[in-house]
């Protein structure tokens, strides 16, 4: 339990001072030559004291960690209450947000089997996908953010997570019909075309993508990578002027992950046979990240 794991830090930290309250307890007794009833008394109600501080301080960090995290904010006022539920989903929010994916799962799947609301259930759902995604199994967690919509979810946020799943996945139309509810809906996240533009390229409809990048381009939304999105569209189609033209724009731009992008420019060159016509040094600068990534 995460919660036992901060209660012994908690008490880990006031230890020292307890000991030292002790000591003093002791020294003051002897010195002033009370009865061993008062030294008794102090005793213990410095330990009680210890106790209830330690436990304030773990409820708080718990309390904290779930709040700060995706799954405490999804929750909201879900599994509120001393129910063995809630306590079990505070436990497992915490060790989510700790990074201790296998141990939240377990707790998450545990309470999976419990009588639990339908909100509550579209929560747990959420978070189960969650634990699924960070460890790297898209098809599990695809299949729980959509348990979590079916439930009734209320955040837009798990319609992204559902659509980049079913992209990883290769349901492509099943990912445009979660991003055109969300743009049915009015949200408007700033990678949103973005995202929809990547599900086309990985569909092989470039002019769909470039169509989607160019409006997050005229948006100003994620604009170098909408920049990128371009470059490889247009290397999809195999016109390399343009490609390199909105690769050196996305560039000048601050594109993030370049190495990464290298690689998978690459990727999409040796793909639609035009690889022949890829600049040396993107070649060697692709084949050099790559290197790099299999050697750590």
């Amino acid at each position: 339990m995460q919660f036992l794991k901060r209660l012994l830090q908690a008490a880990g930290y006031i230890l020292p001072i307890l000991c030292f309250f002790i000591f003093v307890t002791v020294i003051g007794c002897l010195a002033f030559e009370l009865p061993v009833l008062y030294m008794q008394a102090a005793l213990v109600i410095g330990i009680c004291m210890a106790a209830a501080c330690a436990i304030a301080v773990a409820l708080g960090e718990t309390a904290a960690y779930r709040r700060n995290s995706t799954a405490g904010y999804i929750a909201g006022d879900s599994f509120k209450g001393f129910s063995r539920a809630s306590r079990l989903f505070a436990s497992a929010s915490a060790e989510l947000a700790d990074g201790f994916f296998d141990d939240a799962l377990e707790d998450f799947k545990e309470v999976e089997e419990m009588d639990i609301s339908e909100h509550d259930r579209a929560v747990l759902c959420f978070c189960i996908g969650s634990c699924y995604q960070a460890m790297g199994y898209p098809t599990n967690a695809g299949k729980y953010f959509e348990l979590s919509i079916e439930h009734g979810i209320g955040h837009d946020f798990v319609y992204i997570l559902a659509a980049r799943c079913c992209v990883a996945n290769g349901s492509f139309s099943k990912a445009m019909e979660y991003y055109n509810t969300l743009l049915d809906k009015g949200c408007m996240y700033d990678y949103i075309y973005t995202d929809m533009g990547m599900c086309r390229l990985k569909e092989e409809k470039p002019d769909e993508a470039l169509e989607l990048f160019q409006k997050s381009i005229g948006e100003g939304k994620n604009y170098a990578f909408a920049l990128g999105g371009c470059s490889l569209s247009y290397l999809m189609k195999k016109d390399l002027e343009k490609s390199r033209d909105y690769f050196a724009r996305a560039l000048v731009n601050n594109l993030t992950d370049i190495d990464g992008f290298r690689q998978y420019y690459c990727s999409v060159a040796e793909s639609v046979g035009c690889m022949d016509q890829v600049d040396d040094y993107m070649k060697k600068a692709a084949r050099s990240a790559a290197d790099s990534t299999g050697s750590e």
